[in-house]
């Protein structure tokens, strides 16, 4: 059995804050969950892993038939008064060791973004594993995160909270062990593209049942 490893909070995306910050990287941020939201069906339930402050859970609330947002270190009560909608709830538990709130449930698209960097690469893969079995028959599950070869030119605090940064045909490879199909998608800024992989900031990763 793998031994747990501790993990800590790390600075989530604050809108607000963020903007005040620095309006061009809360622009980028904000275009992360926008894509996604796009690949989404009105009838899909979907589970948003690792939610943060539930500005990505709305987003997908307003594509999809219901959303569960899952966080372990965001207030859970402060994020449910402040987001919203009648066909999203939160839900506070660890990715790695779901809450029983969350229950057998079964999803159509589980979404992760800016998360799986936060892990150690072997957990990243219990992730990967552990929620293609949470899948519905056709299931999507959609990761998205920086580029490793990007890395040198992002701030030091940034890397700091990264236990494993992917590059594009890594984090690729480690889905196609779990899933029948992946597609790739590359992000610059807030464009995304099939363009060459490695020079991508961000990319996604697209996986089918």
């Amino acid at each position: 059995m793998n031994e747990r490893r501790p993990y800590f909070p790390i600075d989530q995306f604050s809108l607000d804050r963020d903007f005040r910050r620095n309006p061009l990287m809360a622009a980028i941020k904000l275009a992360r969950y926008k894509f996604p939201a796009k690949m989404l069906s009105p009838q899909d339930r979907v589970l948003d892993l690792g939610c943060g402050n539930g500005l990505s859970s709305m987003f997908f609330a307003s594509h999809a038939r219901e959303v569960v947002g899952m966080d372990l270190f965001a207030d859970i009560e402060r994020v449910s008064g402040e987001m919203q909608a009648p066909n999203l709830r939160f839900v506070q538990g660890d990715i790695l060791d779901p809450p029983e709130e969350l229950g057998e449930d079964m999803f159509d698209a589980i979404v992760s973004i800016d998360v799986i960097e936060h892990f150690h690469k072997d957990d990243g893969e219990r992730i990967v594993a552990r929620y293609a079995d949470r899948l519905t028959e056709r299931g999507m599950m959609i990761l998205g995160t920086p580029n490793r070869l990007s890395s040198a030119y992002r701030s030091e605090q940034s890397r700091a909270a990264h236990f494993h940064e992917y590059e594009p045909d890594e984090l690729r490879a480690l889905c196609d062990k779990y899933f029948k199909r992946t597609l790739m998608f590359s992000m610059n800024d807030e464009v995304v593209h099939t363009g060459f992989a490695k020079m991508s900031w961000f990319f996604y990763v697209l996986c089918f049942k």
